[in-house]
């Protein structure tokens, strides 16, 4: 979920705390495995019953934002899927998402290095 999403579920579910508490919250409500927050500019969030990584956006000159959410949580989830580490998981996630806002269009097509 994005920064603006958190904050209506946690007006809906009552959750209180820092970010990091509140995905806590989430996470041990709901049996969760894995919770992402991104937070655009502010960088973004993984976390796991016994992980937890968090990053800066990467520098990139902004040409276009639409897309850079669905890119990182793509990226997140075939990561997830082959079982990666979680810091290397965040850290392709947010280079992908990074690179789709430094291009025009929400589907560019996307780089070999990207791609496994």
């Amino acid at each position: 979920l994005n920064d603006e999403e958190l904050i209506v579920l946690s007006d809906m579910l009552e959750l209180k705390g820092s970010e990091k508490e509140k995905l806590s919250l989430l996470m041990k409500r709901y049996q969760l495995q894995l919770v992402a927050l991104t937070r655009g500019e502010k960088g973004s969030i993984l976390m796991t019953p016994s992980e937890f990584s968090e990053l800066e956006s990467s520098s990139v000159q902004i040409a276009d934002t639409v897309g850079a959410g669905d890119a990182f949580t793509a990226a997140l989830t075939i990561e997830w899927l082959k079982k990666e580490p979680l810091r290397t998981i965040h850290q392709l996630a947010n280079q992908l998402a990074a690179w789709v806002c430094s291009q025009d269009g929400a589907m560019p097509p996307v780089p070999g290095n990207f791609i496994a």
